[in-house]
């Protein structure tokens, strides 16, 4: 219980921001993500990523752990959750690919995005309810 003084109000400290669990390089969100890309052959959108790592009938948001496309948008936002995302990471590499003067971004895990999937180990399966 909180303790009361003269006009003050002693509170817990609040939790710790949710991020990475001690001795883990990924949250499991981006373990999640980076085991996705690693079962497809070569790059996929972010539509195919979501649809890899949502539940049924839920739609996941992938961008604080991913990683958002505007570079500046991206370093702030991982400063406010408390890790940095896969792409500023280096786990994740955009590429881009011109289809007849349409740019689409694609992703692809990298060889340090492989071996912090590996470091991570079990993945516990998505909750159904």
């Amino acid at each position: 219980m909180p303790a009361i003084g003269k006009n003050t109000l002693t509170l817990p400290p609040p939790p710790p921001k949710q991020g990475r669990t001690k001795g883990k390089q990924l949250t499991l969100p981006q373990a999640r993500i980076l085991h996705a890309l690693a079962s497809k052959r070569g790059p996929i959108n972010r539509a195919a990523i979501i649809e890899a790592v949502s539940s049924p009938g839920k739609q996941t948001a992938i961008g604080d752990s991913m990683g958002y496309a505007d570079p500046e948008r991206r370093v702030r936002r991982d400063g406010e959750v408390g890790h940095p995302s896969l792409i500023t990471e280096g786990f994740v590499r955009e590429v881009e690919l011109d289809l007849d003067g349409v740019t689409e971004t694609l992703f692809e895990i990298t060889d340090k995005g492989r071996a912090a999937l590996t470091a991570f180990g079990t993945i516990p399966p998505l909750r159904v309810k």
